[in-house]
């Protein structure tokens, strides 16, 4: 709300009416922003005032401590029946446990999609090894054509998971666009990080890469074990 209606000034000493004037409010100090509805929405204006002058009918009492709250939270009710024996209480709650409510269901989405991603990930890697297996099967009488002129071993290891890491790179290259195309839909479902860290989008850029490599890997290795004479003779 200072931002909003004071910019850059202090609001420290300013005046606000809610009432067309009738009454006027003395700002006294500004508190950071609360999310006080729902953590996954922007903060909003908002204006605390004494409660000794509002009159409100219901209110809320934030009690902090520094001993294990949900203790403490069960001593509330006798704590207030000693103030005033007339004043009822109901919901009590730590912080912790409604933020907790709060975010069951991001929390509940974000884990199907990191399940389905795994599962997915599981899939491509299988799908590449099995790509890779079938290309060095069909190449086997090249690979020991190339062996038997004195291609070292490590040589052909990497000329296979080249070949296979080849169409994963411009893959991952296009999946990091479509990601930072679809920004405004994953903005929805996260809180407290921007759908454009580049933390996130280096660790799921390297998870990808590390399965396509040992996808390619393993039949990359069993082609450079393949004996050159034995695969002449099969392609015979």
């Amino acid at each position: 709300m200072a931002q909003h209606y004071f910019a850059d000034a202090d609001p420290i000493g300013r005046r606000v009416s809610l009432d067309d004037g009738t009454t006027w409010i003395t700002i006294v100090g500004v508190v950071n922003d609360v999310r006080q509805h729902d953590l996954a929405l922007s903060a909003s204006d908002e204006l605390y005032q004494p409660f000794a002058g509002t009159g409100a009918l219901s209110a809320t009492l934030l009690v902090g401590t520094p001993r294990d709250p949900e203790e403490f939270a069960q001593r509330i009710p006798a704590v207030v029946r000693q103030i005033d024996p007339r004043q009822a209480v109901s919901r009590v709650q730590t912080l912790q446990a409604i933020r907790g409510r709060s975010l069951e269901p991001p929390r509940l989405t974000a884990m199907l999609v990191a399940l389905f991603a795994v599962v997915a990930l599981v899939l491509t890697a299988i799908g590449i090894a099995g790509v890779a297996s079938f290309s060095v099967t069909r190449r086997t009488a090249e690979i020991g054509v190339r062996m038997a002129l004195g291609a070292p071993r490590w040589g052909v290891t990497a000329m296979i998971v080249r070949e296979g890491l080849t169409p994963v790179a411009i893959g991952l290259a296009g999946g990091f666009i479509a990601a930072l195309a679809m920004t405004r839909v994953s903005r929805q479902l996260l809180f407290g990080i921007e759908p454009t860290d580049p933390l996130t989008y280096a660790a799921a850029l390297a998870a990808l890469a590390a399965a396509a490599s040992i996808a390619c890997l393993v039949p990359a290795r069993r082609a450079a074990a393949v004996d050159p004479l034995s695969a002449l003779r099969a392609d015979s």
